[in-house]
């Protein structure tokens, strides 16, 4: 077999005992040396390995992305891009208490699944930290305010700008105080990964230019949900007034499932 050929996927019998090492894209890669990197950035920037759900919002139209986004609305809450850099899309809720607004995609696509990790992470802002509530992460039925019986999320709760981690599975949960908290009309960035095994890892992290900075880590090993769930996010008001909530992006990418 001449040099070039190794550049392309063979037939398996060419050599049966050995794992393909191509990277199959516009220019064909050999990962057979430095292959930890290389298959590393390939599980980072190609579908065929990673699932990817990535949303950095330059576009959005709820009642033409509802295919995309499933609302869950109460009083009159709205979803739309403002004029923003970096493309941001922000949630408002409606004047009275407990007036909310959620996002969710309609596909429960994510799931815990053994030797499969995924990742997670959320940019955004709140106008009132102390007078509102929040959540992002993974839900079973699209939201969060309803209590679903399944999830894996970040939260802050009314009254208080501390950000909690919750696991939850069959209406139980571990909720863990991460130690850090919301400031009003502030950047922050909270991710959390499963690892494929037992563990979620949640993090918060400081805003700014790469790299940024872990403000608060922990980990759960309780209450970890196996059941497919959906990403999503939201906000509800603790008094009277609007709330708003401002997203960047949302990401979660996960090794793509083989079962």
């Amino acid at each position: 077999m001449g040099q070039d050929d190794l550049k392309f996927p063979k037939v398996i019998g060419d050599a049966p005992h050995q794992p393909e090492l191509i990277i199959r894209d516009h220019s064909m890669k050999n990962y057979h040396i430095n292959s930890h990197k290389m298959r590393w950035l390939k599980d980072v920037i190609d579908v065929i390995d990673a699932h990817r759900l990535i949303d950095d919002f330059d576009g959005f139209d709820l009642v033409a992305d509802e295919a995309d986004w499933v609302e869950t609305v109460v009083g009159a809450g709205t979803a739309a891009l403002t004029d923003m850099v970096n493309g941001v899309l922000i949630l408002t809720t409606g004047q009275s208490e407990n007036d909310a607004e959620e996002l969710a995609r309609p596909a429960e696509a994510f799931k815990c699944v053994e030797c499969y990790p995924f990742y997670a992470e959320i940019r955004f802002k709140i106008s009132e930290a102390i007078q509102s509530d929040f959540w992002f992460g993974l839900v079973t039925g699209e939201s969060w305010f309803a209590t679903p019986d399944d999830a894996i999320l970040f939260e802050s709760v009314d009254g208080d700008a501390s950000i909690w981690f919750v696991t939850r599975t069959g209406a139980a949960q571990t909720r863990a105080d991460t130690t850090g908290d919301l400031a009003d009309d502030t950047w922050i960035r909270l991710g959390f990964h499963w690892d494929g095994d037992e563990t979620i890892r949640w993090f918060v992290i400081q805003d700014g230019n790469a790299p940024q900075t872990i403000l608060a880590a922990g980990s759960h090993t309780t209450h970890v949900p196996t059941t497919e769930l959906q990403l999503g996010f939201g906000i509800r008001s603790g008094a009277a007034g609007a709330q708003i909530l401002y997203i960047d992006y949302v990401k979660c990418v996960q090794l793509r499932v083989i079962e």
